[in-house]
């Protein structure tokens, strides 16, 4: 199954739905989503009680880290002005952002900052971990995925 591929020294992504990446090349192809990943969320809403609509996602990222990979401190950008080098982006992601561990490395935490000094929290990635950011925890705190030797684990 097609998808936009990308990779970096920090991770390997693969983007079904639209890419991020791609509309910002300009480049605004949907890439079909497989019923897998399409369950996979869907479980994921309900082990975290959050009424979504069937289909409320338009994009899902598969994100593999080597060992020492990371997913440096970002606010995501939701601005339905945003401009990418093929012109306005039609459209913004929505709100809810679902995550779901699928293959843990047990080095690597999801972490959520105000500061670079100090993570306010991370959770330890293990398999089945499933969590949601929405609002002030993905336009404010900045947020990303690191080695876990910071922070205090909830």
């Amino acid at each position: 199954m097609p998808s936009a591929r990308f990779e970096t020294k920090n991770r390997t992504v693969c983007d079904f739905g639209y890419s991020y990446h791609s509309m910002l090349e300009g480049d605004f192809s949907f890439f079909e989503i497989p019923a897998e990943l399409t369950d996979a969320i869907h479980q994921a809403c309900e082990a975290l009680e959050l009424e979504i609509p069937v289909d409320y996602f338009n994009s899902v990222i598969l994100a593999a880290y080597p060992k020492d990979g990371r997913l440096g401190a970002h606010i995501d950008n939701n601005e339905k002005n945003r401009w990418s080098r093929g012109g306005k982006l039609p459209f913004y992601f929505d709100e809810h952002i679902v995550g779901v561990v699928v293959n843990s490395n047990k080095n690597t935490r999801f972490f959520v900052t105000k500061n670079e000094q100090e993570d306010h929290l991370y959770l330890p990635e293990e398999d089945g971990l499933c969590f949601s950011l929405q609002g002030e925890a993905r336009h404010i705190y900045k947020h990303g995925v690191r080695d876990g030797k910071r922070g205090a684990c909830l």
